[in-house]
C-alpha cells in the first residue's frame, strides 16, 4: 500500500482533498474511505490528523457552510422549525406520532428470531410470585 499523501495533514488544492490511500481527489474523502473499508476513526489515527480534522477541502466546507446558512434564513424554513419546535415542547408531536402509528402494522424485527419448533421450546421458566421473588412453583 502506497501512502499518496503526507502523515499528518490532508493535501488540498483548495476545494478537494486527496486520499491517502488511494491518491484520487474528493470534495471530501470522509464517505469515500468507507470504499476501503476503513471508518474515519480508523484513517484519522493511521495517518496522523486531529481528531478534529476536516477530511474535506477548505472551499468546500465553506460553500457548505454558506448552503446550510441560506436554508436557516430562508422564512418558510424558519417558520416550518418553529412550528416543529412549539409542537415538540407541548407535546402535540408526540400525540401526533402515536396517533399515526395506531392501526399500523409494525416491521418484524429481523434480528428477533422465533422460537424453534420443538417440545423443548414449549417450556417456559416459572413465573416468580409478587410477593418476595420466589418461584410460584417451589415448595415451603
Amino acid at each position: 500500500m502506497g501512502i499518496h499523501a503526507p502523515i499528518g495533514q490532508m493535501l488540498t488544492d483548495g476545494e478537494r482533498v486527496r486520499c491517502h490511500l488511494c491518491g484520487q481527489w474528493f470534495l471530501s474523502v470522509a464517505s469515500h474511505i468507507r470504499v476501503h473499508g476503513w471508518s474515519k476513526a480508523d484513517y484519522i489515527a493511521e495517518f496522523g490528523l486531529e481528531l478534529g480534522n476536516p477530511l474535506s477541502g477548505p472551499l468546500t466546507r465553506k460553500r457548505r457552510s454558506a448552503a446550510l446558512l441560506a436554508r436557516r434564513i430562508e422564512p418558510a424554513i424558519r417558520h416550518a422549525q418553529q412550528r416543529a419546535l412549539t409542537r415538540s415542547r407541548s407535546g402535540a408531536l408526540a400525540m401526533a406520532a402515536a396517533e399515526a402509528a395506531r392501526g399500523r402494522r409494525t416491521r418484524p424485527n429481523a434480528a428477533r428470531r422465533p422460537w424453534p419448533h420443538s417440545a423443548a421450546s414449549t417450556h417456559r421458566p416459572a413465573r416468580r410470585a409478587a410477593a418476595g421473588g420466589h418461584d410460584s412453583t417451589a415448595s415451603g
